[in-house]
């Protein structure tokens, strides 16, 4: 993922293309993620939504829901399990019956 970047509304206006999904990590230092997540839809609307919660973030889009989730599974598996905020494995998109790259988990 490119980052980390100052988690403001204007760098997020700036870095990111409305519209588009996305794997995106977030914290409130520069080290890594603390938080791994991805955006089906809008990838720019769900950084918007921790503006004021963290203070950095991490993004690269993806081609498709599907895309971002595998995406978001290979970022969640790579960062430390003590630093990650989120503990349980990315679930696939409702619409998708899909099993995780790395661990073949759903």
């Amino acid at each position: 993922m490119r980052g980390p970047f100052p988690l403001n509304f204007s760098r997020v206006d700036i870095l990111v293309i409305p519209g588009r999904p996305g794997v995106y990590g977030i914290a409130n230092t520069a080290d890594s993620p603390v938080y791994i997540a991805r955006a089906e839809n809008d990838l720019s609307l769900s950084l918007r939504r921790w503006v004021d919660k963290y203070k950095f973030f991490w993004f690269e889009y993806a081609l498709s829901p599907k895309d971002a989730y595998l995406m978001e599974c290979e970022a969640f598996h790579k960062s430390p399990d003590k630093r990650l905020e989120n503990k349980l494995h990315p679930g696939p998109p409702d619409n998708l019956k899909l099993k995780c790259p790395v661990c073949g988990g759903t």
